[in-house]
């Protein structure tokens, strides 16, 4: 994983960054140390009508069905511009327990959209369990899929497409599992993890991007 304060490559077991000394608790003095209980969707920056909310609801229901061993999040947030979505994509998969996730799965499995409504910026963060299976340019390539609707203020459309994309994504990166296991494999995580996962990729928390110019971007 990245740090998501400096950004530099450490070991997702490390107890801090090795480079810049950034751990959990910094990020609990930005966002608070108290665990939050929400819902898988929350649109706390109120960018989505109740209607707009059931069409991402329906798109995030079908990613659960097509991979039932991981779940996808979202959050919208206004942070008066003063956060990283790095460190909050952090903390939130750290700090948040998802009602209505299923109750055999942790934020290991989860992977999270965020939106920050005040500098218009989003990010994807996720957790250890698709550490090999995405990389940056896959989320980036979610992200850069949604950019025109979120230009357009077409919140929920962006999210949707997002996650559509992240499904294709998903679903190429199995057939590369079958093809090679080994290369999958983690030393953070058994085989017999990483063969199930796969089997239902098959079968059905890192990436950050923002920009402060005032329209919906996505930037690396």
């Amino acid at each position: 994983m990245k740090c998501p304060r400096c950004v530099q490559r450490i070991h997702r077991a490390a107890g801090g960054c090795p480079h810049c000394g950034f751990t959990l608790a910094h990020a609990d003095k930005l966002f608070g140390a108290e665990d939050l209980h929400l819902r898988t969707l929350s649109d706390s920056a109120g960018l989505m009508r109740r209607d707009e909310q059931g069409r991402l609801q329906s798109v995030m229901q079908r990613f659960n069905r097509r991979f039932p061993q991981l779940f996808v999040a979202v959050h919208t947030r206004s942070f008066g511009g003063l956060a990283n979505l790095r460190q909050f994509g952090l903390w939130f998969l750290n700090r948040t327990k998802f009602e209505d996730s299923p109750s055999n799965l942790g934020n290991r499995s989860a992977i999270l959209l965020v939106m920050d409504a005040d500098s218009k910026s989003a990010g994807i963060s996720f957790g250890y369990a698709l550490d090999a299976f995405l990389d940056e340019e896959d989320t980036f390539q979610c992200l850069a899929r949604a950019h025109a609707y979120w230009l357009e203020g077409r919140h929920a459309d962006g999210l949707v497409k997002a996650i559509e994309q992240l499904i294709v994504i998903l679903k190429k990166r199995s057939r590369k599992v079958r093809r090679d296991p080994a290369r999958f494999e983690r030393k953070v995580s058994r085989p017999a993890q990483i063969d199930a996962l796969a089997q239902n990729i098959q079968g059905g928390s890192r990436a950050e991007h923002s920009n402060r110019s005032g329209n919906w971007e996505e930037i690396p």
